[in-house]
């Protein structure tokens, strides 16, 4: 009596998968840019601001400063509250560091998302649809 043996998964799969959740991963970082909120030193107010992300920084723009949410800058936003130049000197730096931190989880993510899309390159293994008796 002829038994097939069970379907094996191919191995390709998990790893592609993994492959472009890493990969979106990676996209998500690139275009979406870091959002914070801080107080002033003396001031009890908060401040909300919303950077530009990695992909937008170096961009061609009429202004490089941060601007208020009226202006159409791409670059750095303060939402809501007011600072003064000191404050906005402070946002640029933690904007910088924190588009710093992402454009550094992109360069990690990069390896194993190349080692797992690779995987796709990989010839699989062909199923001769040979069964076997007992």
């Amino acid at each position: 009596m002829p038994t097939e043996t069970p379907r094996r998964v191919d191995p390709r799969v998990p790893l592609a998968v993994v492959g472009l959740v890493l990969l979106a991963a990676m996209a998500f970082l690139l275009l979406h840019g870091p959002r914070f909120e801080t107080t002033a030193a003396f001031d009890d107010e908060s401040v909300a601001v919303s950077c530009g992300s990695v992909l937008t920084v170096g961009w061609p723009t009429d202004h490089s400063s941060l601007s208020s949410e009226n202006s159409r800058s791409y670059g750095d936003h303060i939402r809501s509250g007011k600072t003064d130049f000191a404050g906005r000197d402070g946002i640029a730096r933690d904007c910088s560091e924190r588009r710093d931190t992402y454009l550094g989880f992109l360069a990690v993510l990069a390896v194993p998302t190349s080692v797992c899309l690779s995987a796709l390159l990989r010839p699989g293994r062909r199923s001769t649809g040979q069964t076997t008796s007992v």
